[in-house]
């Protein structure tokens, strides 16, 4: 009942399972709050649950850390190169995990998961990330 059956995740064209899963930790960071103020818990934006919450009356608990792990999402363009859909896509699921959490990690996959012999450069791509995540409040990484 949690799902909103109009966000899809890309990668697997099935109905995110975001709002279950950020309800859940938000759950549990809001009862961490109150016994251990000054503890962070971290939990990955990843898989099934790379798309934001639907829900916009607030915000996660101030100790929670959204660590964006972008394993479906192509590792050899730069995020929101205009020539992969799925880094432009990237863009927007960033912006939008950024307005609901105050604080962002990053996952980065350095390598080519589809065949580790394969070198593979991300100097690139990381010029244009690490810029665009700081700018949207990148905490951990």
């Amino acid at each position: 009942a949690q799902d909103d059956p109009t966000v899809i995740e890309p990668s697997s064209g099935t109905v995110a399972v975001s709002n279950r899963y950020a309800d859940f930790f938000d759950a549990v960071g809001r009862m961490v709050a109150k016994e251990a103020p000054e503890a962070v818990l971290s939990f990955y934006v990843y898989a099934n649950y790379t798309q934001p919450p639907t829900w916009t009356d607030r915000k996660l608990s101030p100790n929670l850390v959204a660590v964006v792990a972008p394993i479906r999402y192509c590792r050899l363009h730069a995020t929101g190169d205009p020539v992969c859909p799925g880094r432009v896509q990237q863009v927007e699921m960033m912006n939008r995990w950024a307005k609901v959490a105050s604080r962002l990690g990053y996952y980065n996959y350095m390598y080519n998961l589809a065949d580790g012999s394969l070198p593979m450069f991300k100097f690139t791509p990381c010029k244009v990330e690490f810029p665009f995540l700081a700018e949207r409040g990148l905490n951990y990484m």
